[in-house]
């Protein structure tokens, strides 16, 4: 994930951030409307300048919640019982990265090195 974020920051961040990337990750469909600029649900035609296609698949924990708003994608990297774990959001410019428990269902993204 590091280096497809560093590479990507490099190409397509904004405002000097290298976590604004969300926007050249996510599909330019599927996403909610926002009304703020640089956000990955404001113009959502100016999306996917990197072909990932990041789909708000949303997440999947005894139902499935969030479709539309997030995409969610486990890491490889795990420490103790939680993973670490991508987020894009439709509000967000941003590609975030946390750890979370192991218990909800998340998309899977398999990169060549």
């Amino acid at each position: 994930w590091e280096q497809l974020r560093n590479y990507v920051a490099s190409q397509y961040a904004f405002s000097g951030n290298p976590d604004n990337i969300g926007k050249a990750l996510a599909s330019q469909s599927g996403w909610d409307e926002d009304d703020k600029n640089n956000n990955v649900g404001h113009n959502r035609n100016l999306n996917n300048v990197t072909n990932f296609s990041a789909t708000p698949a949303g997440v999947f924990c005894q139902n499935y919640v969030d479709i539309g708003t997030f995409a969610n994608f486990w890491s490889c990297t795990a420490e103790d019982d939680k993973t670490f774990v991508v987020q894009i959001g439709y509000n967000s410019p941003e590609a975030k990265l946390f750890s979370d428990f192991q218990d909800a269902g998340r998309s899977v993204r398999c990169l060549k090195d």
